[in-house]
């Protein structure tokens, strides 16, 4: 990738603009996919994962884990 010069994405990136291409019908067009995701910057977590909160989210999901452990050993193992 480094050895594509800049100008050469910019004329890939006029293209897709041109065509409006997309991955499929659910996404937005990828020249605006990729430039929003090069307008946006650093943000500050809105959402804090300390040891706590992991704690919490550990035993809310404890249940359906040990179910999922046994599904799995019973269909797949051996």
């Amino acid at each position: 990738m480094a050895a594509v010069p800049e100008h050469e994405y910019e004329r890939l990136r006029r293209v897709a603009a041109r065509r409006g291409h997309s991955v499929d019908s659910t996404h937005p067009p990828t020249h605006l996919r990729r430039r929003c995701a090069a307008a946006g910057g650093p943000y500050t977590a809105q959402v804090t994962h300390d040891e706590d909160r992991a704690a919490a989210v550990a035993q809310e999901l404890a249940t359906a884990r040990a179910a999922l452990a046994r599904r799995v050993i019973r269909d797949y193992a051996g």
